[in-house]
């Protein structure tokens, strides 16, 4: 009797484990037809594969540094909110790399059940591109592996939710000052069409681009190309020790009187005909929040961004450049 009760649930136990198993392979099987499929080598393409930062007039970028927008004025990029800030294309483009590097790895099912896993419901980042046709694209990223750099994201145009390969951390964390330089003067040579220097009250420089001669100064004297290319290479490297974004009401005081004067104004126009500012205070004899020795150190303001620039004085004095008449229509520069 003992022993045809033992061999019956013996029996029970390994029907119910079948069922358990078959039970466990359907629901896989099912979860892997409705859920994902492995992308296909044709969907595996750029998820920007129809956008290119030329034909791009918008981006709008939201994560743990808040939220800002970048904006394009004929080629010109800058942060538009919450303040208005010139940004550096070198490090515009290697953000938009990011981007372009996304790979597909999987296609998941837009579902309740997928956006919570994978926190789509509630984005950890949110990147939206708007090219100049005022067109949108949105890319919402939830959950992040660090170790093996995937990510799962949302786009508007797919409505699927996709398991990405070389989603670096830096597009869940870049905020507005990892597009900023810390070296204020940097330009594009190749694109200037004027240079105009005034240090301490007197002009310095004062030259334009000609039409196939070359840079040309006073009395129309023709500019030692390779003296200029030098100074604006040496000016281009001066380097800020820090940048100040949002100033408080003590520092705008501060502000507000250095720049009562200037110590020098340098003003570069583009061939494109953007012109820009560069305005030089007065000596600081101090500035909350900072701690340096009376009377070395400069704030530097570019007209068109709401950020100042702490420079010292020997980055200000090698702004200064000596001009002198070397006979033979040339004009050379030392500095």
């Amino acid at each position: 009797m003992v022993r045809s009760y033992s061999t019956t649930a013996s029996t029970v136990i390994v029907i119910a484990f079948f069922l358990t198993l078959i039970g466990l392979v359907f629901t896989i099987n099912f979860y892997q037809d409705t859920h994902f499929s492995k992308a296909s080598p044709e969907s595996r393409e750029l998820i920007t594969n129809n956008a290119s930062l030329e034909n791009l007039h918008k981006i709008r970028i939201k994560n743990f540094q808040g939220q800002f927008e970048l904006k394009q004025n004929n080629q010109h990029w800058s942060i538009a909110t919450p303040s208005r800030i010139t940004i550096n294309h070198e490090k515009l483009k290697a953000f938009f790399d990011l981007l372009s590097d996304l790979r597909i790895k999987k296609i998941l099912k837009n579902d309740l059940i997928n956006r919570t896993n994978y926190s789509i419901e509630n984005p950890l980042a949110e990147v939206e591109l708007e090219d100049k046709t005022g067109e949108l694209e949105l890319i919402q990223f939830g959950l992040h592996n660090s170790i093996n750099q995937t990510c799962y994201i949302l786009t508007k145009s797919s409505n699927q939710i996709l398991q990405i390969e070389n989603c670096h951390n830096k597009i869940l964390t870049i905020g507005p000052s990892d597009f900023i330089l810390q070296t204020p003067f940097s330009f594009t040579q190749e694109k200037l069409q004027k240079v105009y220097l005034e240090y301490r009250s007197r002009e310095k420089l004062d030259l334009k681009k000609g039409s196939s001669l070359g840079w040309i100064g006073d009395r129309n004297l023709l500019v030692a190309q390779n003296e200029l290319k030098s100074y604006l290479e040496h000016i281009g490297a001066l380097k800020a020790s820090h940048i100040i974004r949002q100033p408080n009401k003590s520092q705008e005081k501060t502000i507000e009187q250095a720049f009562s004067s200037t110590t020098a104004l340098l003003r570069i126009t583009y061939e494109d005909g953007a012109q820009y500012e560069y305005r030089v205070s007065s000596p600081l004899k101090g500035l909350e929040g900072y701690s340096f020795p009376r009377w070395t150190m400069y704030l530097v303001k570019k007209d068109s961004d709401d950020l100042y620039y702490l420079m010292s004085n020997q980055e200000i004095r090698d702004l200064n450049v000596r001009v002198k008449n070397a006979g033979s229509g040339i004009m050379k520069l030392s500095y």
